[in-house]
């Protein structure tokens, strides 16, 4: 799991970096490209993001990109 485990504590936003660029759509193609990497390079079938649910516009990029929210749970998950 190596490189992925370092992603724990970060957001999106900190992988894009710049302000300038954030609002421009990277987010919703990091999102879609970083579980296909893990899933390419380690045995996992389940990426899980735990969001703060105030933050509807990330809530909405993953619901987008094909993760389901677990309610019970409070957390996104995407399955293979």
């Amino acid at each position: 799991m190596g490189r992925w485990k370092q992603l724990e504590h970060n957001s999106v936003d900190d992988l894009i970096g710049e302000t300038a660029y954030v609002g421009q759509g990277l987010g919703k193609a990091a999102v879609c490209e970083l579980p296909q990497q893990i899933v390419q390079e380690t045995d996992t079938r389940r990426v899980i993001v735990q969001l703060d649910a105030k933050n509807r516009a990330s809530c909405q990029t993953l619901l987008s990109v094909g993760f389901s929210y677990d309610s019970e749970k409070h957390r996104y998950r995407l399955d293979w």
